[in-house]
């Protein structure tokens, strides 16, 4: 499988300059993501990521590239997602929201933002007992749900990366970009899989919807709290975050 990832970014037709990074040895999940997205951030100040297993809508592209023009000097506004959770229902008038949910099946940020990713988490044991998380989440069921999420990252009980992002986001007052409609879909669900081994979720292989342009957007960077509790408590009760 690896050869074959390997084999297909070789195979780049279109103009454009190419670099490549590839481990000498498998790294787990946590530290080859982190480490790979460091690396892209020595070479460009803003990127567009896709993990394994997720295919966008090609919409996901020109879209992503707008807001990151657009949000490149706030930095409340962490990175955009091409992720909706929100089962058809439309939060508002806008192309998209502001979401504290960091949802990373595709997604773009800068390095800006990156700066205060810490794969350690080392500043979580500071703010286990403090505050932080209830303000993110006025609810105790996501709470306890995120900070059990946050422990196991940081005791090394778990092998991730999008736990530490999350948490960065928080600590740093941040704002996600959630788009009115799908862009991406995961279809990496299943027994073989790492981490969405449910084959049978409501988020394995979501259909894609293209986003319409020129987008519409919300007058300020503002969260949408309701919407983003609604589709946590809907997450947390599948296990899918």
């Amino acid at each position: 499988m690896t050869d074959a990832a390997r084999a297909a970014v070789s195979q780049i037709d279109w103009p454009c300059q190419v670099f490549r990074n590839f481990a000498d040895s498998n790294l787990g999940c946590r530290q080859r993501i982190s480490s790979g997205i460091d690396w892209v951030f020595t070479k460009v100040p803003e990127t567009i990521i896709l993990e394994d297993d997720c295919v966008p809508d090609d919409s996901f592209f020109p879209f992503c590239a707008e807001l990151l023009e657009r949000y490149r000097e706030n930095p409340r506004v962490m990175m955009i997602s091409g992720n909706n959770f929100q089962d058809g229902r439309q939060v508002g008038p806008a192309s998209y929201y502001f979401s504290a949910i960091t949802h990373i099946w595709g997604w773009a940020t800068w390095r800006r933002a990156w700066s205060h990713f810490d794969v350690r988490v080392s500043q979580w044991p500071e703010h286990r007992e403090g505050p932080l998380l209830d303000q993110v989440f006025p609810d105790p069921a996501i709470v306890a749900y995120q900070r059990r999420a946050l422990d196991n990252v940081h005791g090394g009980r778990v092998d991730t990366w999008d736990v530490q992002w999350a948490f960065a986001t928080w600590l740093a007052g941040g704002l996600a970009v959630l788009p009115e409609r799908n862009l991406v879909s995961n279809i990496g669900f299943g027994p073989e899989a790492t981490h969405t081994r449910k084959a049978a979720s409501r988020y394995a292989a979501m259909d894609v919807e293209p986003m319409t342009f020129p987008l519409v957007h919300p007058a300020e960077p503002r969260r949408q709290i309701e919407a983003d509790m609604r589709s946590l408590a809907e997450m947390v009760g599948e296990r899918a975050i």
